[in-house]
């Protein structure tokens, strides 16, 4: 059986536009986000549209490989990317980051994530907000330490 969800998270940084964009430039700073599971950027880790960022993720007793293909860019207004060769227990993934200047130093970051799973999508959302509640904490520290 499949299920389906849509999962909407969003953050609000006090910075500007442009430091948040470039933050994102490269996946290296995903892994600077993601405090769990573990996570490596295999391969280039240039984020941009037609890309393909391949990520080992550490669970501790399991590793998998995590490939995204990055099908839409808009400069300074977001991406998406999409899993390639979706692992368990997912059979689609595709993860829409959208970014929007709220003042001149505050940012809002919306992710939306839509997946089709082997796993209700209630369950996979109680993970997904673990995820992106940790993401939210550790991109307001690393900002944090940041001047302009």
């Amino acid at each position: 059986m499949k299920w389906k969800g849509t999962f909407t998270y969003q953050t609000v940084l006090m910075q500007p536009l442009e430091r948040v964009w470039d933050f994102f430039q490269s996946a290296e700073n995903l892994v600077r986000i993601t405090s769990f599971p573990k996570t490596t950027v295999k391969g280039p880790s240039e984020a941009a549209a037609g890309k393909t960022i391949q990520l080992e993720l550490n669970f501790g007793f399991w590793k998998i490989s995590w490939k995204s293909y990055i099908s839409e860019w808009k400069e300074r207004e977001g991406f998406e990317d999409i899993l390639i060769d979706p692992i368990f227990p997912f059979h689609s993934w595709k993860h829409r980051h959208q970014f929007a200047s709220k003042s001149v130093r505050e940012t809002i970051m919306t992710d939306r994530v839509e997946f089709e799973s082997s796993l209700p999508s209630w369950f996979i959302k109680v993970g997904l907000i673990f995820m992106f509640k940790d993401r939210e904490r550790m991109i307001k520290k690393y900002f944090g330490r940041r001047t302009e």
